[in-house]
């Protein structure tokens, strides 16, 4: 593919708005197989050009007009969507995996199957989506307008589409497993044989929606149901003032704070408080903004932390075994080891445990994972960005398609299973 400069692009986008306009010397966009990678949109009027077959990988499209537009099998892996205008727009066989599509609108896309044959020369990368199907897994879809879409046969495995709206979409076969469809409303769409294993799907509105030969019914009974603070009359505010008191005094007063099995993915006043040593097993955090907390020594095993904002956080020498962070921006946080004092012992240092975490399509850029146990952890799509893996035990990591650029390995073990 031909590479461009943002130069060249700004010349067409200027272009293009002339031939919008009907000015002379107007000329409409028709950019096919090329390579458009890291380029910015921001902004531009590009509605009804032609980039069937291009590479927009990391893609600046924020704001953009792009109705009418052909995205045919183009490559839009990890691009900036948020609050454009995709009206119209014709995705078939497009890559949007890891991509950001907040806000956006997409009503009457068509995300069906479709492929080029032939689009790649030599280049043995070529052929991105070869498959055909239309695939935004793991990307961030939330609070877009999904409506009167064709996306039947298309892959939303591990997407976060929470708060968004799919009226009378047709979404037969679509695959929305693992996928977060927390307040989805699908009123009149038909969802004929799509997969849902693993979904997250509490407060969706089904009205006038057909589920034929889907577990639909399984999948929403299987959905766990956690504890509630403000149901059980208990206030956070006033247990971590009770844990407080209990880490200054060495446990001679106050009480540890033990969470486990609650759903707190309300209380957005939690990462105000140093939370040193809690534990919160099986806890739900789903989309919480926990940015900055410290949670140190602190044992959070199977808790779910998908699509929350974690960033400079520090979670040194604690545990989160098979939690899960799918999609979670974890950038500048510290899961390094952490020097335990004890009374009556040697000072020791405990790493933190991330074994079995799912870490699928997670944000992981510039975070110190120095000395961590992450052994059989799912890395999928994940980005690693200049992180310090030092000495880090990945044993049986699954790790497709992770992004280690400017990555610090010395001494870590990477054992495939």
């Amino acid at each position: 593919m031909e590479k461009l400069s943002q130069e060249e692009l700004s010349k067409i986008i200027k272009q293009h708005g002339m031939f919008m306009s009907g000015a002379h010397g107007g000329v409409r966009a028709v950019v096919k197989s090329m390579d458009l990678s890291g380029l910015s949109f921001y902004e531009a009027d590009m509605s009804n050009a032609d980039f069937t077959g291009s590479s927009l990988k990391r893609a600046n499209l924020s704001r953009g007009n792009f109705s009418n537009v052909s995205f045919f099998s183009c490559d839009l892996h990890k691009a900036h969507m948020v609050l454009g205008n995709f009206s119209r727009c014709d995705f078939r066989g497009a890559y949007i995996i890891g991509a950001d599509l907040t806000e956006a609108n997409f009503s009457n896309a068509d995300l069906r199957q479709g492929a080029l044959l032939d689009y790649g020369g030599d280049d043995p990368d070529a052929g991105w989506n070869q498959s055909g199907e239309t695939a935004f897994s793991g990307s961030t879809i939330r609070d877009t307008n999904l409506s009167d879409c064709m996306a039947q046969g298309a892959n939303f495995s591990d997407a976060n589409l929470s708060g968004v709206i799919v009226h009378d979409a047709n979404l037969k076969g679509v695959d929305f497993s693992g996928a977060n469809l927390s307040g989805v409303d699908l009123t009149g769409s038909d969802m004929m044989d799509s997969t849902l294993e693993g979904a997250i799907m509490e407060n969706i509105n089904l009205t006038d929606v057909s589920t034929d030969r889907t577990n639909i019914g399984e999948v929403l009974k299987g959905q766990k149901v956690r504890k509630n603070l403000v149901g059980e009359g208990l206030d956070i505010n006033a247990l971590i003032k009770k844990h407080m008191l209990w880490i200054d005094t060495a446990g001679k007063e106050g009480t540890q704070l033990n969470l486990s099995d609650y759903d707190l993915s309300e209380e957005s006043a939690l990462r105000h408080y140093t939370l040193t040593a809690v534990i919160a097993k099986g806890c739900k955090f789903t989309g919480l903004n926990l940015k900055g907390i410290k949670m140190e020594s602190s044992v959070l095993d199977d808790s779910d932390f998908q699509d929350c904002r974690i960033q400079n956080s520090d979670f040194r020498g604690s545990s989160f075994k098979n939690a899960v962070f799918s999609r979670a921006d974890l950038t500048g946080s510290n899961f390094g080891v952490l020097n335990v004092e004890r009374p009556d012992e040697e000072d020791i240092l405990q790493k933190a445990n991330l074994g079995h975490a799912k870490m699928k399509f997670a944000t992981l850029d510039d975070s110190n994972f120095r000395g961590a146990i992450l052994t059989g952890a799912d890395l999928s799509h994940a980005s690693l960005r200049n992180c310090d893996l030092t000495d880090c035990d990945l044993t049986e990591a699954i790790l497709d398609d992770v992004d280690l650029e400017g990555a610090k390995l010395d001494g870590t073990i990477l054992k495939e299973s």
